[in-house]
């Protein structure tokens, strides 16, 4: 198979395999470089799917508007054109993102430094309030993504996000609903925790969990908010420590009797006052209401509060950190050392005596020649003066 045909008759052909996965492969296509197909496998080429692109293809998001000025973006790789081959549905068409970086690889430090160069913590709220303006586009047609993790969004080098993998989602499209039949459970609500989530009509207080984690993530160099030590060593917690404690509502950076942060973890406190309280509302008052979730508007707001709060490190210029915070959370004892180094050196060299300019050399060659020019004036007038009465009479004599 290697000529597709659309609804409307439109001819693609399968160039390079872009990559693969579990449901399908991608492909670029030949007439078309913007866009991409995925082709399904055989096994997942249902009537129910082909029913669930249309339904997407007929109410996709807006353009994601990135910060206060008007400038816009794609805000998701939305599927654009059911493709056939040989009249039997296999796939669909959607744009080629092609500049940007999984997310993942943004939240891990190490990754940081090697896939996004220059990027401060400046940029990191600025990619997470990207997040939530190309969720909310999502929202707002009453979409909801369901399976929001660190791996189905991309970040540009501008740190621009759009979000991927999008037939997964969860669709509603004229009474008929189109579930998300996957998950990650480290990004799962507590009420979701269990279940057999392929079963379960998401809602967008479920989306607005997973935003909350990858916005933590984002701002405290990767580590997840439920991440933690229990406080007894003596104590057995069954499983992993964050989804323990996601179940039981424990948030291991706010006082509680069990679980504490990780001990290399940055403080609580790093953050702006104002996320500090939309990440309590999250994990916390969030446990048992869902409803009390931060939007993605608040988010937006409390981002944009904490941005405008920031100032530079006086050490280097890598670190920006909360401005009412007494010192830069971000230097390592090799940053402190470094910078003690350079003003070490400069007050060195401030204290070192000032040196008189050394003298013009003399010019032995110019200063000869004016004198030795001056010399022969003074020789022609005197002997001008001495002899001219003669030489003007053999001067006369010979005419």
């Amino acid at each position: 198979m290697k000529t597709l045909t659309t609804t409307v008759g439109t001819t693609y052909t399968l160039s390079a395999q872009l990559g693969q996965g579990g449901e399908g492969t991608v492909y670029a296509l030949r007439e078309a470089r913007d866009k991409v197909a995925k082709i399904y496998h055989p096994a997942r080429r249902t009537a129910e799917r082909e029913n669930k692109l249309q339904a997407m293809i007929a109410n996709p998001p807006t353009l994601a508007t990135i910060a206060k000025k008007d400038s816009q973006h794609l805000a998701a790789a939305w599927p654009q054109e059911l493709v056939y081959a040989n009249g039997t549905f296999v796939g669909f068409t959607m744009p080629r993102v092609t500049t940007g970086t999984d997310l993942y690889k943004l939240l891990n430090p190490k990754l940081r430094r090697k896939h996004f160069a220059g990027f401060d913590w400046r940029h990191q709220h600025r990619v997470a309030r990207n997040l939530a303006v190309a969720i909310r586009t999502l929202h707002e047609k009453g979409h909801v993504i369901g399976d929001l993790n660190q791996k189905n969004a991309i970040v540009s080098p501008k740190g621009l996000v759009t979000l991927v993998d999008c037939d997964s989602y969860q669709i509603a499209s004229a009474g008929e609903l189109h579930t998300c039949a996957v998950g990650v459970a480290d990004y799962l609500p507590p009420e979701l925790q269990g279940q057999a989530i392929e079963h379960v009509t998401r809602t967008q207080a479920h989306d607005l969990f997973a935003l909350g984690v990858l916005i933590f993530q984002l701002l405290m160099e990767g580590y997840h908010p439920f991440t933690g030590v229990p406080l007894d060593q003596a104590v057995s917690i069954p499983g992993k420590v964050d989804l323990y404690c996601i179940r039981e509502g424990i948030f291991p950076y706010l006082p509680n009797a069990s679980v504490s942060q990780p001990p290399h973890a940055p403080s609580f406190h790093t953050l702006h006052p104002a996320l500090q309280a939309l990440f309590q509302r999250c994990f916390v008052d969030g446990h048992h209401t869902p409803s009390a979730r931060p939007t993605t508007a608040e988010w937006m707001v409390g981002l944009d509060t904490a941005a405008q709060g920031l100032r530079e490190c006086h050490r280097t210029t890598a670190h920006w950190y909360l401005e009412t915070a007494q010192d830069c959370p971000w230097c390592t004892p090799a940053d402190i050392a470094q910078y003690q180094q350079r003003l070490q050196r400069r007050l060195q060299e401030q204290s070192m005596p000032t040196q008189m300019p050394a003298p013009r050399p003399f010019n032995k060659v110019g200063r000869g020649k004016r004198h030795k020019r001056g010399g022969n004036w003074f020789w022609l007038i005197w002997v001008a003066f001495m002899f001219g009465g003669e030489i003007f009479s053999f001067i006369a004599d010979l005419f």
